[in-house]
Order: structure tokens, then C-alpha cells, then sequence
């Protein structure tokens, strides 16, 4: 006996959108969020904030909250002392959005429509484990990491109970200048190098002096043995020598190895002249050795920072998006989908040679993964991109169709042919995280 197979599926296109009148619609009833893989845990941002002081709080992808002081009430109105938990949960990708399982549907003009993302985030708060409220008058400022520069987007807020999006203003992309900074400090890192600091042997011919130094106030000079003073030119070191001085000191000129002068006085005169540190052979020699150990070890040290600088580079978002809430909820910067050149079909999906049911509900990522919209039935696909299918399989594995395949439903359907099949491929491993689903998109 067959078993029956019944799935959510995942459209991996860049533009699909299909008014009331030409495709079957999820139930408009079905829940505002409705996670497809309720087994995948999500990354969320836990914050623990003292309530009478506020704070600003930085997170990796670039996004930064500002909560003002006195910002929370519990349920009967009264203002919040005691530590207070934040949550933050972010979606920019189609992995994060499809993973959350919130809405993306939007009522334009009597129509429905889909929406594509320039950022979503959901907060929430508690104190003691009881649910809190943003004080009336407050605002939580929201600098939220976006992916795109464009300005047309507006700012949402999802009706929970009606499983509505409603709009609360524009936004305006600014670029985020923690990311340029680092990126700043990057280049600068990558053209730095550790500067040799070892003094020059005497020149032949030349006046050294055994001069005494404060290392007190020159420790730079401490680990130099048999350190001595080298005259700069031939005319200074006859006018130094000619004469009987009282006093001595040496006295830097700048940060260098070599920036130094001599001050010499009698009861006559003051005599400045410019020195330079000078050792012996052997120390130089010591001394090279063990700059070359010091330069492997700093270039070591280097590169890990270089790594580590760049990963957090990569995770963050080049722009940001200046918002205000003055609840609890989900938001979402957002604008409807467009496309050029949509395409319907409406194949047979198998999988192992069995025919999907029909019920079967599926998902679709249009616009570089910014979208995600859920469907029942038909598909339309903007041939000017790229698009493929991703199944979630009742075990957790999943299936999916690749562009080709697609391409090809279409072109056979364009020939008059119905009843267009595809055979779907399986993965070998259940999704178990994000990182997973990110990788089956990112082969597909």
C-alpha cells in the first residue's frame, strides 16, 4: 500500500505573484505565524536590561536597539524596576523568514499580494517571567541591518489576531557606519607591519659616546646591551670634543629610534647636537634574531585578528534602517513584489515515484531570497531569473526541483503538452538547523 505523502514546499524564484483571481490561496484564517519546521531552533538575541537606565545594545548583523530610560510597565500600568529580558529575533534571509513562519501576505487594492523584505524583527519582553508593555510615551528605537540601499519600503507592523500587515511609515536605507569603520580598520590592519626598533652600528670614523640615559623616562632603550651615541656629522663632533662641558642630557626629539639630541652646557655656552643609538655586532646580531622570532609571532596574531575582523565584517549588514516602536511585536520593512515576465504552471510533483498530495501547501523565495510567500496549488515564474523548488519532507529531509527542471515544465507547457511532471531529488540528511536549510539553497 502506498503511503501518502503530504509536504510543504519551498519555491526558490525570483518573482511570483499571483493575484486572488489566478491562484489558490492559503486559508486567510491559517495563523499569523506558523513555523513549518518547529523542530529548528532559531538564533535569538537575550538581552538583560536594568529598566531605570536604558541602554544601547549592538548586535552582530549591525542592528542596534536604544531603550530609553524607564521604558516598561507591567500589566496594572505600574512603572518597572527589577532586570527586565529582551528578545530580539531577526529575518533578513529567505532561510530566516521561511524558518520563522511569518506572513508575507499583504491586502493591496482588494487584492493579495506578496511581500519582499529589507529586514524583519520581532521583540518581545518580560520581567520575573510575566509579559510587559512599553510605557506610553516611550519609544524603542530600532537601527535594523538591512541588505539593500533602496528607499522604497515602508515600515509594518503584523496584526497578530488578524494576520495583517499594517503599515506605519516609510524608511529611508542610511549605510551603516560601523560596518565602514571596520572596514576602515581592516585596511589598515592588512597594510601594517611590525617596524624594526634596532640602532645602527657606529660608522667608521664617526664620535660615539658613552652617555648615561634615564630609562625611566626612555624605557624603549632598556633592552639594548652595550648602548652607545653616535655623533651625527663630523663638524659637531669637532666642536663638542674642543671643549670642557658641565652638563650632559639627552632629550628626545620624536617617537623614533633615532630621534634624540644631546644638550651640552658650560657657564659659557649650550651646545645641541643630534645622536643617534649605536650597538656592537654581536648585540645586532642578537637582536635581529629575536625581532624575527617577534615578527612571526605578531604576523600570527595578525592574521587571526584579520580572521576574526572579518567574520564579524561578513555578518554585518551594510546598511541599517532608523525605526521606532512603541510595543511588542513583529516588524517588517517591506514592499509588494514585482515582476516582468510571469510564467503559470502547475506540474506533478513526485517524489520516489509517488505523486504529491494536492492539498499540499508550498512556500516561494523571490527577489535574491528577500520574499517568501506561501501557496496552495499553481506557480508562476519570472523567466529573467533564476527559480527552483524546495520540498520539506514529513521526516525533516527535503526534496526539491532544480531551474532546468522548471525551465522545462514551462517550455513543454508552452507546447501545448499537460500533465508536466518532476521528478524531484531527495537530500540524504534531515534539516536540523538553519545552517542547513541555507545550504541546500545555496546548491540549488
Amino acid at each position: 500500500m502506498k503511503t501518502q505523502i503530504v509536504i510543504g514546499c519551498l519555491l526558490v524564484a525570483s518573482v511570483l505573484n499571483v493575484g486572488c483571481d489566478s491562484r489558490q490561496l492559503v486559508n486567510q484564517q491559517e495563523k499569523a505565524v506558523n513555523r513549518p519546521l518547529k523542530e529548528v531552533e532559531t538564533p535569538i538575541h537575550v538581552l538583560q536590561v536594568d529598566p531605570t537606565k536604558g541602554g544601547e545594545f549592538h548586535f552582530k548583523t549591525g542592528t542596534v536597539l536604544q531603550i530609553p530610560e524607564h521604558a516598561f510597565v507591567d500589566k496594572n500600568g505600574q512603572t518597572i524596576k527589577d532586570p527586565v529580558v529582551i528578545e530580539l529575533e531577526e529575518f533578513h534571509s529567505a532561510s530566516d523568514i521561511f524558518l520563522s513562519g511569518i506572513t508575507m501576505h499583504y491586502e493591496q487594492n482588494g487584492e493579495d499580494e506578496s511581500f519582499e523584505s529589507a529586514g524583519m524583527f520581532r521583540i518581545d519582553g518580560s520581567c520575573n517571567g510575566q509579559e510587559i508593555e512599553v510605557a506610553q510615551g516611550k519609544t524603542i528605537g530600532v537601527q535594523l541591518a538591512s541588505a539593500t540601499k533602496d528607499n522604497n519600503y515602508d515600515f509594518f507592523q503584523l496584526n497578530e489576531k488578524t494576520a495583517k500587515w499594517e503599515r506605519l511609515s516609510s524608511t529611508f536605507a542610511t549605510e551603516n557606519q560601523t560596518k565602514k569603520a571596520l572596514s576602515d580598520s581592516i585596511q589598515q590592519a592588512v597594510k601594517s607591519t611590525l617596524k624594526s626598533t634596532i640602532p645602527d652600528l657606529p660608522e667608521k670614523g664617526a664620535l660615539v659616546l658613552d652617555i648615561d640615559v634615564d630609562y625611566r623616562k626612555y624605557p624603549q632603550l632598556r633592552d639594548f646591551y652595550g648602548l652607545a651615541w653616535q655623533v651625527e656629522s663630523s663638524e659637531n663632533a669637532k666642536e663638542i670634543s674642543d671643549v670642557q662641558w658641565d652638563y650632559s642630557s639627552l632629550v628626545s626629539t620624536g617617537s623614533g629610534i633615532n630621534d634624540f639630541k644631546l644638550r651640552l652646557s658650560n657657564n659659557s655656552v649650550i651646545k645641541e647636537v643630534k645622536v643617534q643609538p649605536v650597538i656592537s655586532r654581536e648585540e645586532r646580531a642578537r637582536l635581529e634574531k629575536e625581532y624575527a622570532k617577534a615578527r612571526v609571532e605578531v604576523e600570527k596574531a595578525k592574521s587571526i585578528a584579520l580572521e576574526n575582523a572579518n567574520n564579524e565584517y561578513n555578518k554585518m549588514y551594510e546598511f541599517q534602517r532608523n525605526l521606532s516602536v512603541n510595543g511588542f511585536g513583529i516588524y517588517n520593512c517591506d514592499r509588494v513584489i514585482q515582476y516582468e515576465q510571469p510564467v503559470a504552471i502547475q506540474p506533478i510533483y513526485k517524489v520516489n515515484g509517488e505523486v504529491l498530495n494536492n492539498s499540499t501547501n508550498y512556500y516561494l523565495i523571490s527577489n535574491d531570497n528577500s520574499a517568501v510567500s506561501q501557496y496552495g496549488n499553481a506557480i508562476k515564474l519570472d523567466l529573467n531569473r533564476k527559480n527552483s523548488l524546495l520540498f520539506v519532507l514529513p521526516d525533516g529531509k527535503v526534496a526539491y526541483a532544480t531551474n532546468e527542471q522548471l525551465n522545462e515544465v514551462v517550455e513543454q507547457t508552452r507546447k501545448g503538452k499537460d500533465n508536466q511532471s518532476i521528478d524531484l531529488k531527495t537530500s540524504l540528511q534531515p534539516i536540523k538547523s538553519p545552517e542547513d536549510l541555507k545550504a541546500i539553497l545555496n546548491r540549488i
